[in-house]
């Protein structure tokens, strides 16, 4: 890689980066490479550069991998990351397929303790493999549940089933919210997208259901995300 003048990342020691002549990452996991560049004049480069040097395949554009879909829709201007196949398996391997959804990854009228010197205990290596599967999950597309994820897993030294049943809660909550992901879109196709509603609004042929003009101006700007548990005040015995 050196060869190449690729520099590896302090953060992620396995991916490289290279700034001529053009930006270009190169990303590394076991046998698979995900090759990311500016134009796809450079990316053919990096691949003839790389084939000349390793043996290796060109599978084409990247689907997916690590059980995260790439999304690359260069038509309508979208590219994005989600985790539906992963997250549906999740509920499969845990039996929820047919548990009821709920709206929320928490239940706000529970409050989690350590012992609560009510639950049994509940099997430890299975509460483990649940919360570490949704950790995955909110930390690579999912930062809606981030907060109620890592609540459940300061538990995972002596879960019970208090724990279980709030962990179980968050794949419910995913159940019907599976194809959810992150999805960064063009401003040409949004200024396009917002003129169209403007015209249909005024027109009166907006369908029912269709977000408003108002809602679709948020997006114009910088993506901030927030979790943060409630505040509670106890006063003094």
């Amino acid at each position: 890689m050196k060869e190449l003048k690729f520099v590896q990342l302090k953060a992620d020691c396995c991916i490289f980066r290279r700034n001529e002549p053009a930006l270009t990452f190169i990303a590394l996991y076991v046998d698979d490479v995900i090759v990311i560049a500016e134009n796809v004049e450079i990316m053919q480069k990096t691949k003839l550069e790389l084939s000349d040097r390793f043996q290796m395949k060109d599978m084409g554009p990247l689907h997916y991998i690590l059980g995260i879909t790439c999304i690359d829709d260069q038509s309508n201007g979208k590219i994005g990351l989600m985790q539906e196949m992963y997250i549906d398996k999740l509920i499969d391997k845990y039996r929820l397929t047919d548990s009821k959804a709920v709206s929320t990854p928490s239940d706000s009228n529970m409050i989690l303790m350590k012992n609560d010197r009510i639950s049994n205990r509940c099997d430890k290596s299975l509460y483990q493999s649940l919360v570490g599967g949704l950790l995955y999950a909110a930390l690579a597309t999912r930062p809606d549940i981030q907060f109620a994820v890592s609540t459940v897993a300061k538990y995972c030294s002596e879960p019970n089933q208090s724990h279980l049943i709030a962990a179980k809660r968050i794949l419910r909550y995913l159940i019907q919210k599976t194809c959810y992901g992150f999805v960064l879109i063009t401003l040409n196709f949004l200024v396009f997208q917002m003129l169209t509603m403007l015209v249909m609004w005024m027109t009166d042929t907006l369908p029912l259901g269709m977000c408003s003009c108002s809602e679709m101006v948020v997006l114009v700007g910088r993506l901030r995300w927030q979790t943060k548990g409630s505040v509670y005040i106890h006063s003094s015995s």
